[in-house]
C-alpha cells in the first residue's frame, strides 16, 4: 500500500460512490428499455404476458366445455357412482376433473382445447394405473370425444384394440349425461361401459 493511499481514504469512498451511482443508472437504463419493449421481467412485460395468456384462451372455442364445470354428484341407473370437480385452469385455458367413484376409486383428467389443430384433448389417469387419451370436439351441442387403447389382457381374446367414445351432453335441467361407449370393432358397433348422470352437488 503506497503512502498516498494511506493519507487519502475519502479518494476511494468518492470513487465507490461514483461508482455505486454509474451502475445504477446503468441498471435503470436498462430496466427502461426492458419496459419499452415489453421484455419478460418487467412491468410492461409481465402485463403483456398476462394479456397474451388470456388472449390465447378467449376464443369461443375455449369455452366449449364449460357446462361441464362444477361439483357434481354422479349416478347410474339411479344408483350413486361418485362425486366429480370440475375446475377451470390457467384462466380457463383448460379444465381438471377430480373423480372419486363410489367404490372407492380415484381419477383425474386434464381437457384443454388444442387451437393449433382445432381439437379438444383429454389425458385421463386413475389409481389403477390406467391412462385413455380422447380428442374430438362439440357435435350437435354434445362434447364427443374418442380414442384407442390396447385391450386388457383378459380381454383379448375379443380383440387386441378397444376404442373408446365418451359423450357429455347438457341437459335442460343444467344436468349432464356421460355416456361411454367401447367398440371392438374400429367402431361399427358399440357397447355402453358407463352411463351417468351428473347433478350439481348441494
Amino acid at each position: 500500500m503506497t503512502g498516498s493511499m494511506v493519507r487519502r481514504p475519502g479518494y476511494f469512498v468518492a470513487l465507490g460512490a461514483a461508482l455505486g451511482l454509474a451502475a445504477l443508472a446503468a441498471w435503470l437504463w436498462v430496466a427502461a428499455a426492458a419496459a419499452a419493449d415489453g421484455a419478460p421481467g418487467s412491468a410492461v412485460g409481465v402485463a403483456t404476458v398476462a394479456g397474451m395468456t388470456a388472449a390465447a384462451c378467449s376464443a369461443h372455442e375455449h369455452r366449449e366445455f364449460d357446462f361441464w364445470l362444477g361439483h357434481w354428484e354422479v349416478t347410474e341407473a339411479g344408483k350413486p357412482a361418485g362425486s366429480s370437480r370440475i375446475e377451470p385452469l390457467f384462466d380457463g385455458c383448460a379444465l381438471h376433473e377430480t373423480w372419486l367413484g363410489a367404490g372407492g376409486m380415484r381419477g383425474e383428467s386434464f381437457n384443454i382445447y388444442d387451437g393449433a389443430r382445432g381439437v379438444w384433448h383429454q389425458s385421463w389417469i386413475d389409481d389403477h394405473g390406467s391412462l385413455l387419451l380422447l380428442e374430438g370436439g362439440l357435435r350437435d351441442g354434445a362434447m364427443v370425444l374418442e380414442g384407442d387403447r390396447p385391450a386388457r389382457s383378459e380381454d383379448a381374446a375379443r380383440g387386441t384394440t378397444v376404442r373408446h367414445r365418451i359423450t357429455w351432453t347438457p341437459l335442460p335441467g343444467g344436468e349432464v349425461r356421460q355416456h361411454w361407449q367401447t367398440s371392438r370393432d374400429g367402431g361399427r358397433t358399440w357397447e355402453t361401459a358407463f352411463d351417468g348422470l351428473y347433478r350439481r352437488a348441494r
